[in-house]
């Protein structure tokens, strides 16, 4: 049975089919997975780069709001869909890539707008480093086990406390806000912290795939297990993206 921490997947746990299933047309596979996952990265940069071209050629309001504001929600709403009925997730994976796409273009192109080439730079080092933490994971360096886990969840929720702590207090103290996502030592020091964090929990949704095919499981569930990864890695693309903005910030020249 798997036991993880990955909303996407841990739904899935009593659907395992066993060892009577051992055709790879009804059972998962890697390669399943991976062209799953291609296909919800290949979703979020199609919507993704629309949606930058939309603001250079239509610069407006209203397309801002959308990407910045609605394309969120969305994806929000869509991303728990998929945790609690995992059945839909070709679906809501699909939809969640495509408003998670808009928001990530909106996001790239306005950063990039003030300092240009810093979006490519996180897109190569988001895949930079997806390609070393699956080295890691592959040559046996890093074990994803039940105590790595235990830390990586106890991790997670620290953050998320932390950030709601962060945005009521914004409420009352604008200058909380600034302190964590302005241009500070403290927002780059935070943002180091997030990527090293998303970095590690693509130990975990790797472990996760592992089990689930050594697991038997249905294959319709690899669209739950890429569904996951790919979340996975549009998070630490946002996190280095927003590191690189800070850091640019801080000690480079901004566009006039």
């Amino acid at each position: 049975m798997i036991k993880t921490t990955n909303p996407a997947i841990k739904n899935m746990e009593h659907y395992c089919s066993g060892e009577e299933l051992v055709d790879e047309k009804k059972v998962a596979t890697y390669k399943g997975v991976a062209f799953k996952s291609l296909f919800y990265i290949a979703l979020t940069m199609l919507a993704a780069f629309g949606t930058a071209i939309l603001l250079v050629r239509m610069p407006s309001l209203e397309v801002l709001i959308a990407a910045c504001v609605i394309a969120p929600i969305g994806a929000l709403v869509c991303s728990l869909i998929a945790s609690f009925a995992p059945a839909t997730v070709p679906v809501t994976g699909s939809l969640y890539a495509i408003f998670e796409g808009a928001f990530v273009g909106a996001y790239s192109k306005l950063i990039d707008m003030a300092y240009p080439g810093v979006a490519f730079a996180a897109l190569v080092s988001t895949f930079v480093t997806f390609g070393i933490m699956m080295t890691l994971y592959a040559t046996g360096v890093i074990r994803v086990g039940s105590k790595f886990r235990a830390f990586m969840f106890s991790a997670l929720l620290c953050v998320v406390v932390c950030e709601l702590v962060i945005a009521i207090l914004g409420f009352f103290v604008p200058a909380t806000t600034y302190l964590f996502y302005g241009n500070t030592w403290v927002a780059m020091i935070a943002a180091a912290i997030m990527v090293v964090l998303a970095a590690l929990y693509i130990l975990v949704d790797l472990s996760d795939v592992t089990m689930m095919v050594d697991g038997h499981m249905e294959k319709k569930y690899e669209w739950n297990a890429a569904f996951g990864l790919s979340v996975t890695l549009l998070w630490l693309y946002v996190e280095i993206l927003r590191l690189l903005a800070i850091i640019a910030s801080m000690f480079g020249k901004k566009k006039n």
